[in-house]
């Protein structure tokens, strides 16, 4: 008696997460109705969850995303979701602790290059040696070792930096926001991976003035990342409501995955499923996991992408206390916190809190609270957000979200790991990868992996269809 075929499709995508959601959407789009979307958790979105408590809207993953970007500008339009999007605020209101105040970012060193002369000159962040150090970079240039970037594979940030502007800039400024942003100490980081245009000016005379050249070319200011009035659930959402009844199916967890002469063949948890086209959008080690049983180089070339965990803690407050200017903090791994940025979301996003109140979200070292239950974590975040700020004031909203794998760690070497895990998926020309972590982990570069791997779906059935038809 023939196995049971509980699913059966022209495609079939794996993970039902922001990547999974875009490629189902692209399908769509492109009049294909034959694929079903199969997801291992109870809802779909992945890591983009937004949780309502009371009049607080609190962002459990992701809390925007650049709209503007080329990856990503086409989605809200899309989905009729530009609306939702508040105006951006202009201007560097990003801050960074240090001996015991906060100092105001320069614009451009999000990026970890300045963009103004004149903000480098009046920082309070690093000292005058430093500043000189920065200055003859920009007005006469340096070329570290001689080398250019087509000659190199990769190199770290701190690598990149040091040379350039000292151990000091690389340890007072990018160590804060790689650590709280990428979970990675400069050292480790892939300046590649993490920040293309550095890379593609590193063989420039001064790095700094080809990127201040670009600054003044813009017509338009940066846009910057933005939210979403409802939250940035509101994205998955709305990909998920473009879904036929039944091309959507949760709860399904995939065991085995098997090549067969036209499609493949996967065992689920709910009995098995067959497809002709196969779209992997579960993140890395998932993807690992699948398809140990059929390619165990594929599944060691993805395992080599690794991982980082998470903690995010929002408290939320009845009266905003006493906190520092801006929109964000950055704590550098010197100050021996567990914190390593604050986000003052009732500043950033005006729509996520109640007239009047405050709402934080607390991004803390994972590394340090293994060992700690919730109740524990809200004390700490608490303790040291008193010690930063001196905030004494009873929290009416508490919340603590781990994530045990949160973000690919996008570590030197990164694309050729991913290049790799590209090559060996090759062989199969009905399989298509677009695993976080491999085409990126921001929420524009799934969005568009996604989308990329839609089109090669349906241009490969449409040149199939086309051979059969001569």
């Amino acid at each position: 008696m023939s196995e049971y075929i509980g699913v059966k499709a022209k495609t079939a995508i794996i993970g039902a997460g922001v990547t999974g959601l875009s490629a189902a959407w692209e399908l769509t789009r492109r009049g294909e109705e034959d694929f079903v979307l199969l997801e291992g958790e109870a809802r779909p979105g992945g890591v983009i969850q937004t949780l309502a408590a009371g009049e607080f809207l609190l962002e459990l993953g992701p809390d925007a995303f650049l709209a503007h970007d080329p990856r990503a500008g086409h989605i809200l339009p899309e989905l009729k979701l530009q609306e939702e999007v508040p105006p951006q605020k202009e201007g560097s209101t990003t801050y960074i602790w240090k001996q015991g105040r906060a100092l105001r970012l320069p614009r451009g060193w999000l990026r970890m290059a300045p963009e103004r002369v004149t903000e480098v000159l009046t920082t309070q962040l690093i000292s005058w040696p430093v500043k000189a150090r920065m200055a003859r970079e920009f007005l006469w240039g340096e070329k570290p070792n001689g080398k250019r970037a087509g000659t190199r594979s990769d190199e770290s940030v701190a690598d990149f930096l040091n040379p350039r502007y000292g151990r000091e800039f690389t340890e007072q400024v990018a160590e804060p926001i790689l650590g709280a942003l990428f979970h990675l100490r400069p050292e480790e980081a892939s300046l590649r991976a993490l920040f293309p245009k550095l890379w593609e000016y590193a063989g420039s005379k001064s790095v700094s003035r080809a990127l201040w050249r670009e600054a003044r070319a813009r017509t338009h200011p940066n846009p910057g990342r933005v939210g979403i009035q409802g939250g940035m659930a509101r994205l998955t959402d709305a990909l998920a409501a473009k879904l036929r009844p039944g091309q959507l199916q949760c709860h399904l967890r995939i065991e085995s995955i098997a090549p067969r002469k036209e499609g493949f063949r996967l065992r689920t948890s709910r009995g098995a499923a067959e497809c002709e086209r196969l779209i992997l959008a579960a993140p890395a080690w998932s993807a690992a996991a699948m398809t140990e049983n059929f390619d165990p180089e594929l599944a060691g070339a993805l395992r080599g992408i690794a991982y980082a965990p998470a903690c995010l803690v929002h408290l939320g407050f009845e009266k905003e206390p006493r906190l520092t200017p801006g929109h964000a903090l950055f704590v550098p791994a010197a100050v021996k916190t567990a914190t390593r940025a604050i986000t003052f979301v009732h500043r950033k996003y005006p729509h996520r809190a109640p007239a009047g109140a405050a709402l934080l979200r607390l991004a803390m070292d994972a590394s340090k609270l293994r060992d700690f239950n919730e109740a524990q974590i809200i004390l700490m975040a608490r303790n040291e957000l008193g010690a930063i700020f001196g905030v004494k004031d009873e929290p009416c909203l508490s919340h603590v979200q781990r994530w045990h794998r949160a973000a690919p760690l996008l570590q030197a070497g990164h694309l050729e790991r991913t290049r790799e895990v590209l090559q060996r998926a090759e062989k199969y020309s009905n399989l298509a990868l677009a695993c976080n972590g491999v085409h990126g982990a921001s929420v524009a570069a799934c969005l568009q992996a996604g989308r990329m791997a839609a089109q090669k779906d349906h241009a490969q059935r449409h040149s199939t269809a086309e051979g059969r038809d001569t």
